[in-house]
């Protein structure tokens, strides 16, 4: 049952109504897994262990790499990838990471929750940000393997938006920038195998400002997500969508068009 909104949860529901309505109405898991979704888990962890403990280079690592053999496990998708491979990457992302980007930013708060009251009647909206500095920025990290650039991407842009929206509830005034860290990956073709794969290639900072407008813009969005939840509708994803390529849901015959 669902009780709150999120930027996610605002996202799939857009993107395809019926797996918002298979995991979080009926409780049904997706069971495909993938292996950079449990990796980026296993980044974030770390580095929230880093924050909070003050860890060496070397403990950090071996944070990583303690938290990737837990998380790993679960993995049902790993495509080109393997176990050692990303655990190789992730050593090289880690060391990349306390380098040049630990100590880059003066950080007071890790994990920091925010709550929204939408009003009486309305879910409130729960969202984490990875981190927030003392000169008001809020950083939020990215371990995928979409584009190296943020500002402009539509898929973030509820997130920024989202995470202004809560700091300026909270604090009563706008944040000073929304940072987006994102792993850039390198793709290569194996000469061994033939595969296509990506290796670690450094990290790219993108800064964007949220502007008063653009929280006007999506908080008219999580009124018309609420509203389509409380009326019932979940509509699919077309069938030739990428977000649907690889979907548990669909693969168990639940997210097609025409099924109930």
């Amino acid at each position: 049952m669902i009780d709150h909104l999120s930027p996610s949860t605002a996202q799939s529901y857009r993107n395809c109504g019926k797996q918002v309505y298979f995991s979080k109405i009926l409780g049904i898991e997706n069971p495909t897994h993938y292996a950079m979704t449990s990796y980026g888990s296993a980044m974030h962890r770390a580095i929230e262990v880093l924050y909070k403990n003050e860890l060496t280079k070397e403990q950090y690592v071996d944070e990583f790499k303690n938290e990737w053999g837990v998380v790993s496990k679960d993995v049902t998708q790993w495509k080109n990838d393997s176990y050692e491979y990303l655990l190789n990457q992730g050593v090289l992302a880690c060391n990349d990471f306390y380098d040049n980007i630990y100590g880059k930013y003066d950080v007071e708060f890790i994990e920091q929750e925010f709550n929204i009251n939408r009003g009486e009647g309305l879910f409130p909206i729960l969202c984490y940000s990875d981190a927030v500095t003392k000169n008001g920025e809020i950083i939020d990290y990215k371990f995928g393997r979409g584009l190296s650039g943020m500002a402009d991407s539509k898929s973030y842009a509820c997130n920024m938006a989202t995470y202004a929206w809560a700091y300026k509830e909270m604090f009563n005034k706008m944040p000073t920038k929304i940072i987006f860290i994102k792993q850039k990956w390198k793709k290569f073709k194996d000469r061994e195998t033939g595969k296509y794969m990506f290796c670690h290639e450094g990290f790219v900072i993108d800064e964007k400002d949220v502007s008063e407008e653009e929280i006007e813009f999506y908080k008219n969005v999580y009124d018309n997500v609420e509203t389509g939840i409380q009326a019932g509708v979940f509509l699919p994803a077309p069938d030739d969508s990428f977000l649907c390529q690889s979907c548990g849901y669909r693969q168990m015959g639940l997210c097609k068009k025409g099924v109930a």
